[in-house]
C-alpha cells in the first residue's frame, strides 16, 4: 500500500496528519499493520516535504504520525540514527540487508528503510536520490517513484534538473484506465484544483 501513498500527501501539502489520515482508508482496502502504517508514513512524508527544512526533516516529521511501537517506526528510525552516527551508505545499507534479511523483497518494512536511506543520503540531489534508492534493490520502481515524489515536493518543480524533466516531454504513461497518455501539467493542475478545493467532479 505504500506505493499508493503519494497522492495523498500532494493534496495534503505542508500537512502530514492530514495525508496519513487520508492514506489509512486507502490502506486499510488491502492491508493491515504495517502495510497500513507504511502508506501512512509516505503519505505524511511527502506532504511534511512541501514545507520541511530538509529532507532529513521530512523524514523526522514522518515517524510523528506512525506508532512508535511498530516494525516501521523501528525500521525509519535505524536508519535515521545510523545516517546520524556517521555511517556510510553502504554501511546503513548492508545493516539494513542484515537486520531484515528474511523480508520479502516486495516487504513494506525493508523498502522503508531503503526509501529513507535514499532520501538522507542523497544531499538532496533528486538525481542521487532515486539513484541510490534504486541502487539498493528490492522494490526498485515503486520506491524510486515515492524518492523522486518526496524529492520533487521539497525542491519544487522549478528547481529539477532539466535532464530529468525534459525526455519526459510533458507526457506520461500508465496502466489506469482513461490516463494513458496523460499530460503530467494537467494532471498537476488538476492535483492543484483538488488542494484548493476547486476540483469539479464528472457526473
Amino acid at each position: 500500500a505504500l506505493i499508493r501513498a503519494d497522492v495523498f500527501g500532494y493534496v495534503n501539502p505542508g500537512d502530514p496528519r492530514a495525508a496519513a489520515v487520508l492514506a489509512y482508508e486507502d490502506a486499510a482496502l488491502s492491508h493491515r499493520g504495517n502495510g497500513i502504517y507504511g502508506e501512512q508514513w509516505a503519505a505524511a512524508l511527502v506532504a511534511a516535504a512541501f514545507t520541511a527544512e530538509s529532507l532529513v526533516h521530512a523524514v523526522e516529521t514522518s515517524l510523528q504520525h506512525v506508532p512508535p511501537t511498530s516494525r516501521l517506526y523501528e525500521a525509519v528510525s535505524t536508519v535515521l540514527a545510523s545516517y546520524r552516527a556517521g555511517a556510510s551508505w553502504e554501511q546503513t545499507l548492508d545493516e539494513a540487508e542484515n537486520r531484515w534479511a528474511g523480508y520479502c523483497w516486495v516487504h513494506t518494512i525493508n523498502n522503508a528503510a531503503v526509501i529513507t536511506a535514499g532520501l538522507l543520503y542523497s544531499e538532496e540531489d533528486p538525481a542521487a536520490a532515486i539513484g541510490l534508492t534504486v541502487m539498493a534493490g528490492l522494490d526498485t520502481d515503486s520506491n524510486g517513484a515515492t524518492v523522486g515524489s518526496v524529492v520533487g515536493c521539497f525542491l519544487g518543480a522549478s528547481r529539477l534538473p532539466t535532464h530529468l524533466t525534459e525526455p519526459l516531454h510533458d507526457h506520461l504513461r500508465s496502466a489506469l484506465f482513461g490516463f494513458d497518455h496523460s499530460s503530467i501539467t494537467n494532471l498537476a493542475q488538476r492535483t492543484a484544483a483538488l488542494v484548493r478545493g476547486t476540483a469539479s467532479i464528472p457526473a
